[in-house]
């Protein structure tokens, strides 16, 4: 048996050199550091920002490998106010970072991040200066910064934005965020965060959940896109463009998920599914009412958005109000101005125009389309006097909806009029090609009412009478297209 001999002065010697050198560790990490860098963070933020910052607080755990900032504040060019702020941000290392020069935190937690933004009168904002940087192509010899950070959290967030050209301000509140990682450099961390937004948008929650599976072969991806009384109109004053028309009131609510699916070998799928609501509708066009509802329901079974198809469960309307208005010249204003095609640039003489390939049209199918209490107002100025007419209790039922080719949808649709004449139709449709095939019958309509519509073409007058009206119809669009009526 072979005796270990321990040189007790070498070992003393180690263990205090260990000491020594754990003390300095510490105290140039507890002490040191902090206080050394809190200046340099301050003067390299303020720098890269353009603006004047200040950080209250610095820690740093040498053993544990972990950093804490606490209060920063970056002011307005000038000083002028605050531009950012946070109240805490958490990060812990891993010691790989000291191999591939390079952070690699296992955790980040930012706490309290508040920002301004603001578009003034010109257009620009307050961060102009940082935009119009950002844009700007990098040179030629800069290296990318390397970095890994894992299981970002943040927490408590909130964004001011003050636009001053639409006189309005929106507040986004009690921002809570969770990505699971961001990074250019591989590495191997324990990802624990799922990717989640969760926020107040002016007042409005709005949510956003996903899962993730990693080592699915089909990369599968999904995410939960939930608002809740999202107030349309006050988003829509953005829309670029001056037009006549404008949704006045509206609300939109969302269940739906958001999923992408790339299968090896296969083409990607990204298919939005799920339910929507929208609520309370109005819009005008010029300063008269166009159309209204009380709410819209789609269900939505599933939108390929690289597949081209829709297919949707449902869609429910519930007590629509629509103006249809004639002005003398015969012309349809709103309906021009929602279908009149877009004008194109003329070409040059002589050269013909190239004309790209039109993108294959959506495939839509509709299990079941439902209408009820609808109105219509009518008013037609076109003829010597005008008319005035009303649809009440507008019901329509369509089932079997689809713009695929040889396919029928049943048609039932019910109305009375103002005048109490009652409205019925019972047929089929196909929208390729376009067939309309059913019956209709009219009950009760008094002649004297459309007087306007037929007395320049007769040489009577209708005094009193109704008229009751059947028939079978079939419409045809085509080269062999044609309408004919029978059963009258």
């Amino acid at each position: 048996m072979v005796a270990l001999r321990v040189n007790r002065p070498l070992a003393r010697k180690i263990l205090v050199l260990v000491a020594g050198f754990l003390a300095i560790w510490a105290i140039v990490g507890f002490l040191a550091l902090p206080a050394f860098l809190r200046g340099v963070l301050e003067r390299k933020i303020g720098e890269a920002l353009h603006r004047p910052a200040s950080l209250r607080k610095l820690a740093i755990n040498p053993f544990k490998l972990s950093a804490t900032l606490e209060g920063l504040e970056v002011k307005e060019k000038g000083g002028a106010g605050r531009f950012f702020s946070f109240e805490r941000l958490a990060l812990n290392l891993k010691a790989i970072s000291l191999f591939q020069w390079a952070p690699v935190a296992s955790e980040v937690t930012l706490t309290k991040p508040s920002i301004v933004l603001v578009r003034n009168q010109d257009g620009t904002y307050n961060v102009q200066d940082l935009l119009d940087e950002a844009a700007r192509p990098p040179a030629k010899d800069s290296k990318p910064f390397r970095f890994s950070l894992n299981n970002i959290e943040v927490d408590g967030g909130s964004l001011d934005f003050d636009d001053r050209p639409m006189k309005t301000r929106h507040e986004i509140r009690d921002v809570r965020l969770g990505v699971p990682f961001l990074s250019n450099i591989p590495s191997k961390v324990e990802i624990r965060t799922r990717p989640s937004f969760e926020a107040k948008v002016n007042g409005a929650p709005f949510a956003l959940h996903g899962q993730t599976k990693p080592f699915a072969n089909s990369h599968e991806t999904a995410v939960d896109i939930n608002l809740t009384d999202v107030d349309l109109p006050h988003y829509l004053a953005y829309a670029s463009g001056k037009v006549n028309s404008r949704l006045t009131s509206g609300r939109l609510d969302t269940k739906l998920s958001l999923s992408f699916l790339q299968p090896p070998g296969a083409t990607p799928r990204l298919v939005l599914s799920g339910t929507l609501s929208l609520r309370k509708l109005a819009s005008v066009f010029g300063d008269k009412p166009a159309a209204n509802t009380e709410r819209v329901d789609v269900a939505l079974g599933s939108l390929d958005v690289f597949g081209r198809k829709v297919r949707a469960d449902s869609v429910k309307v519930v007590a629509p109000e629509l103006w249809i208005r004639r002005d003398p010249a015969s012309g349809h204003p709103i309906l021009e101005a929602f279908l009149a095609p877009a004008r194109r640039e003329p070409g040059k003489p002589g050269v013909p125009a190239e004309k790209a390939p039109p993108p294959r049209a959506f495939e839509v199918e509709v299990a079941e389309v439902g209408l009820e209490r609808g109105t219509v107002h009518v008013e037609d100025d076109s003829f010597g006097r005008p008319l005035r007419s009303e649809l009440r209790d507008l019901a329509v039922s369509v089932k079997g909806f689809s713009t695929a080719a040889g396919k029928k949808a049943s048609i039932e649709l019910s109305a009375k009029t103002d005048a109490g004449e009652s409205l019925r139709n019972s047929g089929t449709a196909s929208i390729e090609p376009l067939v309309l095939d059913g019956e209709f019958t009219m009950d009760g309509a008094p002649l004297k009412r459309y007087a306007p519509i037929y007395e320049n073409a007769v040489r009577f007058d209708a005094v009193d009478g109704v008229l009751d009206f059947k028939t079978k119809y079939r419409f045809e669009e085509g080269e062999k297209g044609n309408t004919t009526l029978t059963g009258l």
